[in-house]
């Protein structure tokens, strides 16, 4: 989605349904908006058919790539001080 200028929308995967992705497009959304995120699921289906491996390392157009989540939440650099800012001055 990045890739092509769209921002990933807000999503929920429907727990009745196998392999469901429910899209909540806000309602300040304008139908053109909403026929550019069709086309880009349509464009997003045919390339994982044709050549998933670009999809799953995507994005590829962004300044930043495709970031590493579990290293994102566990910093290794995160120090933790109990120090008493009465007794510090």
């Amino acid at each position: 989605m990045l890739d092509w200028g769209l921002h990933s929308p807000t999503v929920y995967f429907p727990q009745i349904v196998e392999e469901a992705m429910m899209v909540e497009a806000p309602e300040t959304e304008s139908l053109q908006d909403l026929d550019e995120l069709v086309e880009a699921f349509i464009r997003a289906g045919k390339e994982a058919e044709t050549d998933p491996e670009k999809l799953r390392s995507a994005p590829h157009n962004t300044s930043v790539g495709r970031i590493d989540e579990v290293k994102a939440s566990h910093p290794k650099t995160l120090t933790l001080r109990w120090n008493n800012p009465k007794n510090s001055g």
